[in-house]
């Protein structure tokens, strides 16, 4: 049967090829657009040409512009992502405690242009369009030949589009990170260093700092006859073993320890939404100037516990059970040896520059 001419804003396309790989739903459309072209609605029209033009969109932008980086004209979608849930976070303060806020809401869920779905949806939808650029490409290459023309250009399309999704992960990360630090700027107070610290700031090594772990610790040592002044040691030998808690603050360059201010019956749950409030119990603990042991003699040999080795200090710390004593000691490890390795790396690359 010959197909009648296409409607004038219809893209030229392969009917074959497009209805090969579409789903059952799109292919019957391509067949009723291929016998009676007339006779497919302009909701039909639409859907083929936004699916096929997806795809022409990107092969084309990536067969002339590789040497831009991954699909610019998409970057929007990065900052967009990464603020999705202070976004989320707004909307739900604006519907609790603006009366006016919902009233206003209610009114556009009910315009048909809307379909009946509330503000939060559409602020999923770019996430959710930008995860489902790579599985429509993997769709299309899976019934694209090798020797297709297009075929190539879908590899290139694909690899742009899964770097795309994790550009966007990662710009959600760094907001996570970023609001993890700000709430610890508000919520510990340190006091007694010769500098404020800032916690969401660029180290000295390492680039911008990461928040990397946190929770629950006990001081695990003897208790020194005045054990009640904040600034006992955090093992000397006495009489009785000290039992305080505190709370660890992991980055990606130090380790602080802070007190909890008030009374705390359960272990430390980060939640950025929490008011609690902390104060610095010692000195910042900077990870390459550290040894990390596991188990020591004696009374100390305990599956929960481990010790810090900083400069002439020692910091016997336990957890509240073995898994997170393992966790700790991993994470303090892995942060650790990456900062040394950093460093070591700077050094050099500075000892070959003065030489020169």
């Amino acid at each position: 049967m010959l197909m009648a001419s296409p409607p004038s804003h219809w893209p030229n396309l392969d009917i074959g090829w497009l209805k090969k790989w579409l789903p059952s739903s799109c292919s019957a459309i391509v067949t009723k657009f291929m016998e009676k072209p007339d006779s497919c609605s302009g909701t039909d029209i639409n859907l083929l040409c936004y699916v096929r033009d997806l795809a022409t969109r990107i092969i084309l932008h990536t067969s002339h512009n590789k040497e831009k980086g991954p699909l610019p004209h998409l970057s929007p979608y990065i900052r967009f992502c990464s603020c999705q849930l202070n976004a989320g976070s707004l909307l739900q303060r604006k519907t609790e405690d603006v009366p006016e806020f919902v009233e206003v809401h209610k009114q556009c869920v009910t315009d048909p242009r809307c379909q009946g779905m509330p503000l939060s949806s559409f602020l999923l939808k770019p996430m959710q369009r930008i995860t489902r650029y790579p599985l429509l490409l993997k769709k299309i290459l899976k019934h694209t030949p090798e020797d297709h023309p297009d075929h190539l250009h879908l590899v290139d399309a694909l690899a742009k589009a899964e770097e795309l999704c994790s550009q966007v992960n990662e710009g959600v990360r760094e907001k996570e990170n970023s609001n993890d630090l700000e709430w610890i700027q508000q919520n510990v107070l340190c006091e007694g260093l010769d500098e404020k610290l800032t916690f969401n700031s660029v180290t000295n090594c390492l680039g911008p700092r990461k928040f990397l772990h946190s929770g629950t610790l006990y001081k695990h040592g003897r208790r020194t006859l005045n054990d009640d002044d904040d600034d006992d040691d955090i093992w000397s030998g006495c009489v009785a073993k000290s039992n305080k808690e505190l709370v660890g603050f992991l980055f990606n360059d130090f380790l602080l320890l802070a007190q909890p201010q008030g009374s705390s019956r359960n272990s430390f749950t980060f939640n950025i939404k929490s008011k609690a409030q902390f104060r610095m119990y010692k000195m910042p603990i900077f990870l390459n100037e550290v040894m990390l042991k596991t188990g020591t003699d004696g009374e100390y040999d305990t599956p929960c516990h481990f010790q810090l080795c900083h400069i002439n200090q020692t910091y016997n710390l336990k957890a509240g059970n073995a898994n997170d004593r393992d966790v700790w000691v991993k994470k303090i490890e892995t942060a650790s040896r990456y900062y040394l390795e950093t460093e070591r790396k700077k050094n050099e690359k500075a000892y070959l520059w003065s030489t020169k």
